[in-house]
């Protein structure tokens, strides 16, 4: 069939509103109809990203409108003039939203992660060994498969782990900081309520100036405080 607008060619269809805001502006490309299987198969084509959420909606209002159809494919694609990366960035949101769908914990590790695009290759930065889940569940494939699908571009999809992030250096200085004075303080009130005693029983009393461990050859057991650096553990 010859080339035509989605408002023309389905003017007189019952549509939803999401469909007429997201696909107003699309061409018709093809309609096939199979009859032995009862189905229709629409390729569609824009020169603007949209939100494809809306085919879903496409899908319901065709179905509605068709009693003798009882399964509609909707092929969009789109022809937009820019630099590769430009398109692929533009696009990610519904690569998102399609990914929210297919594994919701893919999708929370996808949305906050870092990517580049280049040499014919996407590198996504996943947390927390995500790139074990994504080839598991074959996310990296879903990607590149949607952006040829959609774009016509073909991009390589590499998955690299990275160490969580590690606690901003001011932050760690304040942790550790108090870390200290919270085990000085507890020292402080264990020797003042008459927790420090010798080998013979007496008390000791706390010495001026606040806490100090016990001196070796002095008599007690020796208090040592360590202090653990959560630098490592952090990552």
């Amino acid at each position: 069939m010859s080339l035509k607008k989605f408002s023309d060619v389905f003017e007189k269809i019952s549509l939803s509103n999401s469909v007429v805001y997201n696909l107003k502006e699309s061409f018709v490309d093809d309609i096939v109809v199979n009859k032995a299987n009862h189905s229709m198969d629409i390729s569609l084509h824009m020169h603007e990203f949209t939100d494809e959420s809306c085919i879903h909606d496409f899908k319901k209002d065709i179905l509605n409108s068709f009693s003798f159809v009882s399964d509609v494919n909707v092929a969009l694609t789109y022809q937009i003039q820019h630099d590769d990366t430009k398109v692929i960035r533009r696009y990610w949101q519904n690569i998102l939203q399609s990914i929210q769908i297919e594994s919701p914990v893919c999708f929370s590790i996808l949305k906050n992660a870092h990517y580049t695009i280049e040499e014919q290759a996407i590198t996504i930065e996943v947390k927390n060994n995500g790139a074990f889940l994504f080839r598991a569940k074959k996310i990296d494939t879903k990607i590149r498969n949607m952006i040829k699908a959609k774009l016509g571009l073909d991009y390589a999809i590499h998955l690299l782990n990275v160490k969580t992030e590690r606690l901003d250096r001011e932050e760690h200085k304040k942790q550790v900081k108090q870390m200290i004075g919270n085990a000085i303080a507890e020292s402080t009130a264990l020797s003042e309520n008459g927790g420090a005693t010798g080998r013979t029983g007496e008390k000791r009393e706390a010495p001026a100036g606040g806490f100090k461990p016990f001196e070796k050859g002095k008599g007690g057991k020796r208090t040592s405080i360590k202090i653990k650096d959560n630098r490592d553990d952090a990552q």
